[in-house]
């Protein structure tokens, strides 16, 4: 975090700086605020992306138990 922001205060805009961080964020979250920096629709952006990640978070939360029923069933039969 403490290089994205000493990156930000050289001047490089959001979406470089993460792009420089790139293993730690996903390529396509930083297309999507690439180009609502030329839209001019960063905020907007920002909150689609949250919400995007909340609902994936919680995505993968309810799908992963709903794999630990079925394996301690399979685990009780064997």
């Amino acid at each position: 975090i403490q290089h994205i922001q000493n990156l930000l205060n050289n001047g490089m805009t959001f979406s470089k700086s993460l792009d420089d961080a790139a293993p730690f964020f996903d390529p396509v979250i930083i297309h999507l605020i690439r180009t609502s920096e030329y839209s001019g629709d960063l905020i907007k952006s920002l909150e689609r992306i949250q919400e995007y990640l909340k609902w994936r978070h919680q995505f993968t939360q309810q799908l992963s138990r709903a794999f630990i029923y079925p394996f301690f069933l399979g685990t009780l039969i064997i």
